[in-house]
């Protein structure tokens, strides 16, 4: 049952794709950029390899910046940030962010991750956790429950 689930969600991902369209630092997300996005993310879309299936497109525009009226756009009440248009008929959904808006929000999930999980990534934690769940194949050095350190003067 496990199994099944978890190929239900890979096929749910492979539905998915990702298209990102990185724009040189200086090139703000504008107008053409929007139209320029819009129209491939349309004839992708329509294209008759897809038109009929279950494929959602999820397509990003990313740069440093925004001109104000693609900004306006991004930030429209009761959607999410940077989602500027969404299609249902194509299954298609345009988001614009700026590296800022990226990076943060990598900051952000890592924090959570830090803090619900009380992660720790260091050697000692990494070769414990080694220890724990694999000791049976580790060699000889590895398997000595010895806490590391500097190495010793023989």
């Amino acid at each position: 049952m496990e199994l099944h689930h978890c190929a239900e969600s890979v096929k749910l991902i492979l539905r998915r794709p990702l298209v990102i369209e990185l724009k040189r630092p200086k090139q703000v997300i504008d107008s053409s950029v929007f139209d320029q996005i819009e129209s491939y993310a349309t004839a992708i879309a329509s294209d008759e390899r897809f038109r009929d299936t279950d494929t959602r497109w999820v397509f990003w525009a990313v740069s440093d910046d925004m001109a104000p009226n693609i900004r306006r756009r991004a930030r429209q009440p009761n959607k999410p940030e940077g989602l500027v248009l969404e299609v249902q008929e194509l299954r298609i959904t345009v988001w614009v962010k700026s590296w800022g808006q990226i990076i943060e929000g990598c900051r952000q999930r890592l924090e959570f991750f830090r803090k619900n999980l009380e992660y720790v990534s260091d050697d000692d934690s990494a070769i414990a956790l080694l220890r724990r769940l694999h000791s049976k194949y580790l060699p000889p050095v590895l398997a000595e429950n010895e806490p590391s350190g500097p190495a010793r003067s023989q």
